[in-house]
């Protein structure tokens, strides 16, 4: 078997021998948490924060599970640290291909390796694939709906938001780093990003907290929401950001086969009674629907709160945005995205899903829209909106799985509400087809 081997250097640095030393379940040396994201057929993005600052840190790249004939390496990546944090662009893979990441860190003349985990890179094209989604798990939580993902070996695992319930509302870089730090050390979680590539955009209690959205005022507000900014930057392998690097807000899209995947912020543009997404990111995702739309048969977007409710100006969800939500659905209408698009959703902690029977909102009628809930992951049980076609099950332990099978000729969508045990509850099923 061909072996290939990729290493690239943070930092410059002359690099002692390194200790492969095994490590405790769970523990990873010389490096506190590290995951994987921006996922492509040949490009990925890998964040690794470090037990100490400014190491000098090598991220290794094989095909092998062991590492061997590094002789052959070549530098496929550059690292750009901030404090612990190093972010390393890995290019040049090969798509629907498994890799093995570790890092070589260096301290105080010492080097030890710290073997930490694996990914698949994209298929290209037409192709089959999983995706597994949900949102909302307490701080660092432990259960085994984590492994429970993990089994299912998705391509990719979306988290739509309520990563931790810290509500931290004011300027606090250090407490935002550890609360990402928090959860990277239950060892559940972990190992399900350090196995599997991650789309991750939040919601409130992980923004600025409960209920929170885009009205900053006061110079304190305005920093603390620079700040919720700059962290998830530093911290998360997303993917590229809509409006760059240190602006709001982090909408972001990237294709898996023949299918987009549109991830809006619901939460930093947000003015209450007026608009969920804000002028520019609204502007941006139906620019993103008219470039998607020619180029891929299923749109998927990524939509962190629920969409179906009778209107309500008092509610957090899109039942209190009607006139935007409208809008919205007239656009896709106009757009022909009727049978094309579907929405993901969290937030509220239930499994729901309609098969388009009661969201569709555009004038007239004429743009139904699948519509699956998937939550949580791990918190006490809720409910908003509705009503579903299918059964509405508040509860924890809970996540979604979306199975696609293209012929090239059509898409075939199998949605599948699981629960704790890797069983999919009652009456959680459904399945639609896309042509083209």
């Amino acid at each position: 078997m061909n072996r290939r081997v990729f290493i690239a250097a943070a930092a410059a640095g002359t690099l002692a021998l390194t200790v492969r030393r095994s490590h405790p379940a769970g523990d990873l040396g010389p490096v506190m948490y590290a995951w994987c994201g921006a996922m492509t057929p040949v490009s990925c993005r890998v964040v690794v924060r470090t037990k100490f600052p400014s190491p000098t840190v090598r991220l290794i790249i094989s095909q092998e599970e062991d590492f061997k004939d590094s002789t052959k390496s070549i530098a496929q990546a550059s690292a750009e640290p901030t404090g612990c944090h190093l972010t390393f662009e890995v290019t040049k893979l090969s798509p629907k291909t498994v890799y093995f990441y570790g890092f070589e860190v260096t301290a105080d003349g010492k080097t030890e390796w710290a073997n930490v985990g694996r990914f698949q890179t994209f298929p290209e094209g037409a192709a089959d694939f999983q995706v597994a989604f949900a949102s909302c798990a307490r701080t660092g939580s432990t259960s085994p709906v984590f492994d429970t993902i993990a089994r299912n070996n998705p391509d990719l695992f979306i988290h739509m938001g309520d990563f931790h319930y810290e509500n931290i509302a004011l300027e606090a870089p250090a407490l935002r780093r550890d609360a990402y730090a928090l959860v990277h050390a239950s060892e559940t979680q972990s190992y399900l990003y350090r196995h599997f590539p991650i789309g991750y955009i939040w919601d409130d209690h992980d923004y600025l907290g409960n209920n929170t959205d885009g009205v900053a005022v006061t110079p304190a507000q305005k920093r603390a929401k620079t700040d919720a900014r700059l962290t998830y930057q530093q911290c998360v392998p997303h993917y590229p950001l809509a409006f760059g690097d240190g602006d709001f807000p982090i909408g972001q899209a990237f294709t898996l086969g023949r299918a987009r995947f549109i991830l809006t912020d619901n939460r930093s543009e947000k003015i209450p009674g007026d608009t969920m997404l804000g002028v520019a990111q609204k502007k941006w995702f139906k620019d993103e629907i008219r470039a998607a739309k020619t180029k891929h048969p299923l749109i998927v977007w990524v939509n962190t709160v629920p969409w179906i409710g009778v209107p309500n100006s008092l509610v957090d969800f899109w039942a209190g945005y009607d006139a935007e939500r409208r809008e919205l659905a007239d656009f896709f209408k106009a757009e022909g995205l009727a049978g094309r698009l579907c929405i993901l959703s969290g937030d509220s902690h239930m499994l729901a899903i309609d098969d388009g029977s009661h969201s569709d909102y555009a004038t007239g009628g004429g743009m139904p829209i699948p519509v699956f809930q998937a939550a949580s992951l791990d918190q006490r049980p809720s409910a908003k909106g509705g009503p579903y076609s299918h059964p509405q099950i508040p509860g924890a332990g809970q996540f979604g799985l979306m199975q696609v099978r293209d012929n090239g000729k059509e898409i075939r969508v199998q949605w599948k509400g699981m629960t704790l045990d890797d069983k999919m509850a009652k009456g959680m099923g459904h399945e639609f087809i896309v042509k083209g």
